[in-house]
């Protein structure tokens, strides 16, 4: 079953785009698309405490539906007191329909639950025309609701929607007719 949002890109978004650019975009193929989301968060503060990081595993994979992938530390570190080795944070990577399913999930219920979220700074792109967001509060996430009292960590979880376009411009347009309100 496909998404509303795969299916909202498909058939409105490259009408939308000549309506409005109608000399630069004529084919599907130029088209911004988001190839993939990495979801992430560190937890190097915590990663001795073997219950925190479980639960810090068990509320991401609540989150996404898929069982993170935990990042080791590449060099030793007096000044953080790391060990080469130690597990210093935890990713997902989202493709196809599961991405989808998280965008709309995003858009539609946790960025409006965030507390005091007047929209996303345009300043949350980088060289690539990627877009970084962050989330704070894990009460936003419908998810959690049941098992809030377990997951108190207070790690902010970083959300990276990388695209397939590198003019910030376009990519803003994109993300904007998804959904994604900007400041």
């Amino acid at each position: 079953m496909s998404s509303l949002l795969k299916k909202k890109v498909k058939t409105l978004f490259l009408d939308y785009l000549n309506f409005k650019y109608s000399t630069t975009f004529y084919t599907e193929f130029k088209i911004p698309k988001i190839k993939k989301i990495v979801i992430h968060r560190s937890i190097a503060k915590d990663a001795t405490n073997k219950t925190k990081f479980i639960a810090s595993i068990n509320e991401l994979k609540l989150i996404t539906g898929q069982l993170p992938k935990i990042t080791l530390s590449k060099k030793k570190s007096s000044k953080f007191k790391q060990k080469k080795g130690i597990p210093v944070g935890l990713k997902v990577t989202l493709r196809k329909e599961l991405m989808y399913y998280f965008m709309e999930k995003l858009i539609l219920f946790v960025l409006p639950r965030e507390l005091n979220f007047k929209g996303i700074l345009e300043t949350s792109f980088d060289k690539q025309g990627n877009f970084n967001l962050g989330i704070k509060s894990h009460s936003s996430f419908l998810e959690l609701d049941t098992y809030l009292s377990y997951f108190k960590n207070g790690y902010n979880i970083n959300i990276i929607f990388e695209t397939s376009y590198t003019y910030k411009k376009y990519n803003k347009i994109f993300l904007e007719f998804l959904g994604i309100p900007f400041i």
